[in-house]
């Protein structure tokens, strides 16, 4: 029969496996004919439906007795995730196992090109001299080639002989490889080595094994050889136990070799270790410990790549268990801060355990504005440095409750008092060693805060705001400062009379766009109690909240620096904050810093430039650092980005930071070019890195390292 622009669907019944088959045929020339044997067969264009299976075809033939299906000669096959075509097709409907000659399409998220490829009776397709890549179109940038491959769905391809192709050049070749596919997140193997290169360290090659450890958990074991250096290994691991929790623990480490002196860089080994984790437990407790563990400052000047890790001495770590109220706050606290030396022993600093208590400010006072707030806690403290070193658990109770009555709040003006009695009880004191006598500290301490009268006049489409202010502050009862042993801020505190007077100039149109301020301290009391020490730098609560910049070399004064602010932002893309610190005792400038910022699209700058001028208490220093960036890591396209570190006092080049990235739909490139000339670090270096879409990141430039 033939059958003219007409379609006909016979549905066949399979009773052995109670599924239905639909056999469509129509289309110019078509027929259907049955034959004695019952054999189905179209031409014109045939539309298979079985089960999860769709087949299209220009012809077919279909012989319900062997359960055998032909089609040919052009073929689409779909079944879930599989979307092939090609040319014959032969296939089994019973055990759905059979064969399509020269198929291209999509395969678990990954576009195939076969020559031959076999569909097994346990759902995995073999396959000839494929080619595989993740990226769409007919000239894909990047795609892999074995000689043979298997691939298992939701699982892995796996194969021989395969090459990494970029731009059809041979990248990297494996004997035997296994990518995971699309539809599994995570699989365990080797990943692409990668290379990198230092001038003190040499050249080196890093390879990693990534350990799937479950649901839940991966490692990641790296190994890296430097032809100078040796060998350096970093242990990465990952944890999510549960919705509520995440474990992130880092290690990098280097044994270190003995080469007789000749190079210190190869006699350096040592470790460091960061932990991060996060929880939430529920009814409102929440716990986080970000943990920093180096076995010297030499090591990680060495071995670090971030350029305020590698100069900055200070290693911090700290955990705590929290749980905030309407009315309370309740934390559990470790805190440990190390300061290295690079020849003198350096200074540990320990709080553990450490248990604090916070009211919140509450009105008490009804009709009259009177605000409560109580603070507190118990702690065990330690100290270890050149000079001193403490019992491992020395205790410490503290408590500070204090009423707030703001008298007067206007625009014009605002009048508010503040009151407040603080116990300090130590296990230990120093006198001058440190010695298991009891030191209790009663404090009392009065604010008065004056803000106004404010000034104003408009000019135009501008307005003009004086505003001055003033804040007294008595502090009494630190009797005994030398003899505490300074672990924390809680501990910094020292007697003061003193008053702060500062006026602020603000310029609006439509915003703020101008603020200049003034400010300085005259004390009362010049040696704060007792607290100074001559010829060293003094570290007091009253000498640390005017400036940050340090002034006191332990010689009692009035007056504190006058220090000029002043920000400008005349655009919402811009800002610049400028400060400076007039020593009136010196009379002299003794500081200044300058921080500016631009942000104007995909452009990003910033500037800052710090001096400190030589005096007793500290080495002069004269630097400005600087970093300009297009673009971003995420973002499609070309971005580079350089940073850089200049003394200007030793015309020299600190350190200096280039980097270049090009990201496409479905490949990522980043070179990084590195100068250091700092400390123990002494070195001219580079790393590159590659991402791949479907398969992530290989390389020594870590995502978490980008500049931009």
């Amino acid at each position: 029969m033939l059958l003219s622009s007409l379609l006909l669907t016979l549905p066949l019944f399979l009773f052995a496996q109670q599924e239905q088959m639909t056999i469509a045929c129509g289309g110019g020339e078509s027929k259907e004919v049955a034959t004695d044997e019952g054999v189905f067969e179209c031409s014109g264009g045939a539309v298979v439906t079985y089960v999860n299976m769709r087949i299209e075809s220009d012809w077919m033939k279909y012989n319900p007795q062997t359960k055998e299906l032909t089609a040919g000669d052009k073929v689409h096959f779909q079944r879930g995730t599989e979307d092939l075509r090609g040319g014959n097709l032969s296939l089994n409907t019973e055990t759905k196992s059979g064969t399509i000659l020269n198929a291209t399409g999509q395969l678990e998220g990954w576009y195939l090109i076969a020559g031959e490829s076999q569909r097994m009776v346990d759902g995995k397709w073999y396959f000839k001299k494929p080619r595989a890549t993740a990226c769409a179109g007919e000239c894909p940038t990047w795609h892999f080639t074995w000689r043979e491959a298997t691939v298992t769905p939701g699982e892995n391809f796996t194969g021989r002989g395969m090459a990494l192709r970029f731009r059809n050049v041979p990248v990297f070749y494996f004997p035997k490889v296994s990518v995971p596919t699309t539809s599994k997140e995570r699989s365990s193997g080797f990943l692409i080595p990668s290379l990198a290169g230092s001038t003190t360290k040499g050249r080196s090659i890093r390879e990693s094994f990534y350990w799937v450890l479950g649901r839940s958990y991966d490692l990641t074991l790296t190994g890296e050889l430097y032809t100078k250096q040796g060998i350096t290994g970093t242990i990465d691991f990952r944890g999510l136990p549960s919705d509520r929790t995440s474990i992130d623990v880092n290690t990098l480490f280097a044994p270190g070799r003995d080469t007789n002196g000749q190079d210190k860089t190869k006699e350096v080994g040592g470790y460091r270790t960061h932990v991060r984790t996060v929880s939430n437990f529920g009814d409102g407790w929440r716990g986080v410990v970000n943990a920093d563990i180096t076995s010297g400052f030499e090591f990680r000047q060495i071995y670090e790549q971030a350029f305020n890790v590698i100069s900055s001495p200070i290693e911090q770590s700290v955990g705590f268990l929290t749980r905030n109220g309407s009315y309370w706050s309740t934390n559990f606290l470790y805190g440990r801060t190390g300061i290295f030396y690079q020849e003198a022993p350096g200074t540990m600093l320990r709080k553990f355990p450490a248990a604090d208590l916070q009211f919140a400010t509450n009105d008490i006072g009804g009709r009259i504005p009177v605000y409560l707030s109580v603070e507190g806690g118990v702690a065990g403290v330690s100290r270890r440095d050149s000079e001193i070193s403490t019992p491992p658990l020395m205790q410490r109770l503290d408590i500070h409750p204090s009423i707030e009555i703001p008298l007067l709040r206007s625009s014009l003006l605002t009048w508010s008092h503040q009151f407040g009695v603080r116990e300090t009880v130590y296990s230990h004191s120093l006198n001058p060693d440190v010695d298991q006598k009891a030191l209790s500290r009663g404090v009392f301490d009065y604010t008065m805060r004056i803000v106004g009268p404010q000034l104003e006049k408009t000019f135009g489409s501008w307005r003009h705001l004086v505003e001055p202010t003033i804040k007294y502050r008595y502090v009494t009862g630190v009797n005994d400062f030398r003899e505490t042993i300074i672990v924390d801020e809680t501990d910094l505190i020292a007697s003061t009379n003193e008053v702060e007077y500062g006026i602020t100039n603000r310029f609006f149109s439509n915003r703020e766009f101008l603020t200049l301020r003034i400010a300085q301290k005259m004390f009362f009391d010049p040696n704060f109690g007792g607290a100074l020490v001559a010829g060293r730098r003094n570290t007091l609560e009253p000498l640390m909240d005017v400036t940050g910049f340090a002034f006191s070399d332990g010689e009692p004064r009035r007056f504190s620096p006058i220090v000029s602010t002043v920000r400008i932002a005349t655009t919402p893309s811009t800002s610049t904050d400028i400060q400076v610190d007039y020593d009136t005792k010196r009379e002299e400038f003794r500081a200044a810093g300058i921080l500016g910022n631009m942000n104007r699209g995909l452009f990003n700058g910033s500037v800052g430039y710090f001096f400190n001028k030589r005096s007793e208490i500290q080495a002069p220093s004269n630097q400005l650092r600087a970093l300009v960036s297009y673009g971003s890591s995420t973002s499609p396209g070309l971005s580079a980005g350089v940073s850089f570190s200049y003394d200007i006092l030793h015309q020299l080049f600190q350190g200096a930071t280039s980097q270049v990235s090009y990201n496409a739909d479905c490949y990522g490139l980043g070179f990084e070019v590195s100068k250091y000339a700092l400390g123990a670090r002494r070195e001219f270096g580079w790393r590159a890195s590659l991402s791949l879409k479907n398969l992530g990141f290989v390389g020594t430039l870590r995502p978490q390292e980008r500049i931009f």
